[in-house]
């Protein structure tokens, strides 16, 4: 029979749902109070800017700098949305908790891997893919996902 069930995995699946509903409520929040100062200030440069009726180069400095700003915050709340898509959401639905206790979990494995190392880099000496070197000897690295 070929019918969409709607009540019984929400009911199955409520307390991981309203997890990550929360967490991206959290992130939408954060997101919005990290970049809205930014673009006001910005929105300020560039209405001083107009009344004076020509640009000042300290001026156009300062909007290319927020500019900068925003855009790496841009893509780090980016990042985080794909990460939480990706790889938090099917954590969560494999282990049967939330969004927070998942996020964990990636990071530790990042961490198993090397992607993320106690520095920060990202590196070819952070690399958690292995050399050509490492297969001539029959070597890999296996990372099992850190315990529930």
């Amino acid at each position: 029979m070929n019918r969409a069930e709607v009540i019984a995995p929400w009911q199955q699946y409520a307390r991981e749902g309203n997890s990550l509903f929360l967490f991206r409520i959290v992130m939408g929040v954060m997101s919005l109070v990290a970049t809205l100062p930014l673009v006001i200030v910005g929105i300020g440069i560039g209405w001083r800017m107009f009344n004076h009726s020509r640009p000042s180069f300290g001026g156009v400095l300062e909007l290319m700098g927020l500019g900068l700003i925003v855009l790496v915050l841009a893509v780090v709340f980016a990042l985080i949305g794909k990460l939480t898509r990706d790889f938090v959401v099917p954590l969560m639905y494999l282990r049967r908790q939330g969004a927070c206790a998942c996020w964990r979990a990636l990071l530790q494995l990042l961490a198993a891997t090397r992607v993320i190392s106690s520095c920060g880099c990202f590196s070819r000496s952070c690399s958690p893919w292995p050399s050509a070197s490492s297969f001539s000897r029959g070597s890999s690295r296996r990372v099992a996902l850190p315990a529930a």
